[in-house]
């Protein structure tokens, strides 16, 4: 029962609002009926996971009042697109609706945008799949070349148009996060015992969750605040259609 994430959130919940507002119950026992199965689940939630449940909650509250302040609200689709009362308002959906003529009363100019944004999408579609299939095919000529290079015992190769150079070097390197987790982890903690803090690299991915979730203490959090700078950002990538995937040789 309780290792059942919707039992957990929802039940816990209902823990928690019991012991705020009924503080002399010193045991409450969470009990899930199941009619149709004529079945009753009873749990008692740890203190450890009320307290995992309260951080988790915290942390979904800072997340909304961020959402708030920077209307950062990215439309989210699934399986409740179905059901949802605004779905000619989405604006993961408004434009196939407007080439459907079923997005309500648009004007011609709109219309006519609609239609621009669509021979953009196809042009960038192309543009991708190229792109991808020419560095599918740039990281297969690179390792080629790698290894006539070391056949032929040769630094540059000629060709009619230039020379491509292919150089190799042995070097000196630590443990990273990607190659060996372990052995960075303990790097990490060598590294601060001798107090070489200045060698480790800002994780800036890291250090955004912290603050924006509010994870670490408030002076630390007001010290890092200062730098803080809101800016926009834009993610665009191409997804083919399955029949077309399937037309693609590479």
């Amino acid at each position: 029962g309780g290792h059942d994430p919707n039992f957990y959130h929802q039940m816990g919940i209902y823990q928690l609002l019991v012991r705020e507002n009924f503080p002399d119950f010193t045991s409450v026992v969470l009990v899930q009926h199941f009619l149709k199965l004529e079945e009753t689940i009873s749990y008692v939630m740890p203190e450890e996971e009320l307290d995992q449940l309260r951080e988790e909650i915290r942390i979904a509250i800072t997340e909304i009042k961020r959402a708030e302040k920077l209307d950062d609200f990215p439309a989210v689709e699934g399986a409740q697109c179905d059901f949802c009362e605004y779905f000619t308002f989405c604006p993961a959906k408004r434009h196939r609706l407007i080439l459907e003529d079923e997005a309500g009363e648009i004007d011609g100019e709109e219309k006519d945008a609609a239609r621009k944004a669509s021979e953009l999408a196809e042009r960038y579609i192309e543009a991708n799949r190229q792109a991808k299939q020419f560095k599918a095919e740039e990281e297969a000529l690179k390792e080629d070349l790698r290894e006539i290079a070391r056949e032929i015992g040769a630094q540059k190769i000629q060709g009619k148009t230039g020379v491509v150079s292919v150089t190799f070097r042995m070097q000196e390197k630590f443990p990273t996060k990607t190659t060996d987790p372990d052995g960075y982890a303990e790097l990490s903690q060598v590294v601060r015992e001798l107090e070489l803090d200045t060698c480790l690299k800002v994780d800036d991915t890291a250090l955004r969750e912290l603050v924006v979730k509010e994870q670490i203490p408030p002076a630390a959090l007001e010290r890092l605040r200062q730098f803080i700078r809101i800016e926009e950002s834009a993610t665009v990538r191409a997804t083919l259609n399955k029949s077309d995937k399937d037309k693609l040789v590479l």
